[in-house]
C-alpha cells in the first residue's frame, strides 16, 4: 500500500539522528543470509574512501551486529557505520536515508524493496526476486548483478543525485 507508506509519518529521522553523516547509505540485514553484508561494507568502504561525510545505518539482530561490527573495525570504517538493532519503524528510516543498499545473493521476500521504493528512497539492489519488476533501472533505482562492486559504487552515487540533485 504505496499511500500508507507515503503517508506514514517519520519517528525517527537519520539526519537528525547522525548529523555527522551528509550522506547516509540504509541496509537492512535479516536475520536470514540472504544479503550479501560483506559485500555492502566493503562497497562502503569505498564510497567511504571518495567521501568521508557518508555514514551507513546498518539495521539488523542477533549475532550478526557483532561479527558486522567486527569488519568495520577491520575494514577501517567503524565511525562511519552505525549498526541499530531491528526495528519495526523501517518507514521513518527509508524517508530519512538517501540511498537502500540490498545486495542480496537470494530473495527472501521481506518486500523491503517494495517499501524503500514506496517511500521514495533510491534502491541499489541485485536483479533478484521482484526486483525486476519493481526496479525500473536508473530510474526508481539502480540494479546491480551479484557480487558487481563497482556497479553498486556506482549506483549508489547516481542515487544520491536523483534525490538530492548534488554530488555526495
Amino acid at each position: 500500500d504505496v499511500d500508507a507508506y507515503q503517508n506514514e509519518p517519520i519517528r525517527v529521522d537519520l539526519r537528525l539522528k547522525y548529523p555527522q553523516f551528509k550522506f547516509i547509505i540504509l541496509s537492512v540485514a535479516p536475520r536470514s543470509a540472504s544479503q550479501d553484508m560483506l559485500l555492502a561494507l566493503k562497497v562502503f568502504s569505498v564510497v567511504f574512501g571518495k567521501y568521508p561525510h557518508t555514514g551507513m545505518v546498518i539495521v539488523c539482530g542477533g549475532i550478526s551486529r557483532y561479527i558486522l561490527r567486527l569488519h568495520t573495525i577491520f575494514l577501517g570504517i567503524s565511525d562511519n557505520v552505525v549498526i541499530e538493532k531491528s526495528s519495526d519503524n523501517l518507514v521513518s528510516y527509508f524517508k530519512t536515508s538517501h540511498v537502500f543498499l540490498m545486495p542480496a545473493i537470494y530473495d527472501d521476500n521481506d518486500f523491503l524493496i517494495e517499501k524503500a521504493s514506496a517511500c521514495g528512497c533510491p534502491v541499489v539492489c541485485t536483479p533478484i526476486g521482484i526486483a525486476q519488476l519493481t526496479i525500473s533501472n536508473g530510474d526508481s533505482g539502480f540494479l546491480c548483478e551479484i557480487g558487481d562492486v563497482q556497479c553498486f559504487i556506482s549506483s549508489i552515487t547516481k542515487g544520491w543525485k536523483r534525490k538530492n540533485h548534488t554530488d555526495p
